[in-house]
């Protein structure tokens, strides 16, 4: 079943019905322009919540670039596997991607065919 998630004011995911997500994040500590922190860490949580705080919340955390990650769960739901979103091999996420590459990414991942069982037939239609 498809669906869109919304993720804390710094990011969202999209599940496929193909049965892939891609997890396409902003947030401090990710892989974009906002992987900065070189504080104490008694000033972490603070560095942490900058994506919720109330300016925030109103005009949005807005980032240059984003970090991608593609994930899809066993049938049953108790396993999930990561895959780097430019080769599409287990791996992991890529980072300080931009609009454009993060388009081309969510367009591979949905045009990805499963078979009966659940192996890719075709990469890209």
């Amino acid at each position: 079943m498809s669906k869109f998630v919304a993720q804390g004011n710094a990011g969202f995911a999209m599940t496929f019905d193909n049965g892939y997500t891609v997890s396409v994040r902003w947030q401090p500590g990710t892989y974009t322009e906002h992987n900065d922190w070189s504080s104490s860490k008694d000033q972490f949580v603070d560095w942490w919540d900058r994506p919720m705080t109330k300016d925030k919340l109103t005009n949005g955390w807005v980032s240059s670039t984003a970090e991608v990650a593609v994930i899809r769960r066993s049938a049953d739901g108790t396993d999930s596997k990561w895959y780097n979103p430019h080769t599409l091999k287990l791996g992991d996420p890529e980072g300080w991607l931009s609009t454009d590459e993060v388009a081309d990414i969510i367009h591979n991942v949905q045009s990805i065919k499963v078979g009966i069982k659940d192996k890719v037939l075709s990469m890209f239609t």
